[in-house]
């Protein structure tokens, strides 16, 4: 989970999150903040798992991951560190 707004401050696990953002990239590298999938951070359990059908729907290939976490005031996190998955 991101700790450290793009602001370089950091982030307070305990303030209300309003969403967490899951971004995807064919290539590893610069995400775009415009493309993500939204995680609601009150029912992470059906939107995880639609995410998961999401990804392992995906064509063949691999795939690159980030998250960041959406405070209550729209302060967005930096990214997570990347994760790697590969689709058979």
């Amino acid at each position: 989970v991101p700790t450290t707004y793009t602001d370089d401050s950091t982030l307070d696990p305990t303030k209300d999150i309003q969403e967490y953002r899951i971004y995807i990239r064919l290539e590893s590298g610069a995400y775009s903040r415009g493309n993500y999938y939204p995680v609601s951070s009150l029912d992470t359990s059906i939107t995880i798992t639609e995410i998961n059908a999401q990804i392992n729907s995906r064509a063949e290939g691999v795939y690159y991951f980030v998250a960041t976490a959406l405070d209550t005031e729209n302060v967005e996190s930096y990214y997570s560190n990347e994760v790697r998955k590969e689709i058979f």
